[in-house]
């Protein structure tokens, strides 16, 4: 069963590189369907994010902010 989420991120943010290999690293475990959005695209969205980036929002609506370990990220995937 594919999980969908969105990825919202920035260039140049450590952090968001920490989390792209979390979600690439869990990709073997679960099928994950990440839409990635750059936040300086959209002015509303960066406004909303700019600092708590990285994002995830999963497709149950979940959100889950920066500083987030991939032991948290698998428990909100296999409880979602």
């Amino acid at each position: 069963m594919m999980i969908r989420l969105t990825f919202y991120s920035k260039p140049n943010c450590p952090l968001c590189d920490e989390a792209r290999d979390m979600l690439e690293d869990l990709n073997q475990e679960f099928a994950l369907v990440v839409t990635e959005i750059n936040i300086l695209s959209n002015p509303a969205i960066y406004e909303k994010y700019k600092y708590i980036i990285p994002v995830l929002e999963l497709e149950n609506g979940q959100v889950i902010k920066a500083r987030f370990t991939e032991a948290e990220l698998r428990k909100a995937l296999i409880e979602r």
